[in-house]
């Protein structure tokens, strides 16, 4: 007969004890400049200036994407917009607000009678995008031109003084 192959011992888990385990290192808690701050509710005025703000970036940048760097740049603008010298809130933050403000505003568009929400027109001039050139500065009557047909009757006597000289 063949000898039977020999078992493999048996491994020996070690599993430590209570003791051991409260011994063991634990990491160091967070530095207080790590902690976040808890964040303060958004003023009435901190909100509208972070709509303008948000604005002004979002249509010089033709409503496409916002890099961090340019909420960075936001947050700087609410902060000057409302006096303070540090900005109160992080790039990260006025996202967050206006991702907030942009749902609330498709919820009260969706409303049959007009919102009574304080932020809605702005909101509505923002999903509405900047007012065409032409919009913005409509020509009365055109061109300063003095020689413009727009006059009739005072034209008239030139008109026909110009349509007798033949060379």
């Amino acid at each position: 007969m063949a000898p039977e192959p020999a078992s493999p011992e048996p491994v020996a888990l070690t599993v430590p004890s209570q003791s051991e385990q409260q011994q063991q290192p634990r990491p160091p808690p967070p530095l207080p400049s790590e902690k976040r701050p808890s964040p303060s509710p958004w003023s009435d005025t901190e909100t509208v200036h972070l709509i303008d703000a948000y604005q002004e970036k979002w249509f010089s940048v033709n409503r496409g994407p916002l890099k961090s760097s340019q909420w960075d740049e936001i947050a700087a603008s609410v902060s000057a917009r409302r006096g303070g010298a540090a900005p109160t809130r992080t790039g990260t933050q006025c996202r967050h607000k206006l991702e907030k403000l942009r749902k609330r505003y498709r919820t009260e568009k969706q409303l049959t009678v007009p919102s009574p929400w304080p932020y809605f027109d702005r909101m509505d001039l923002l999903a509405r995008g900047p007012l065409p050139i032409s919009a913005a500065h409509p020509m009365i009557d055109g061109p300063d031109d003095p020689d413009s047909d727009d006059d009739d009757d005072e034209d008239e006597d030139v008109s026909n003084t110009r349509q007798s000289i033949i060379y």
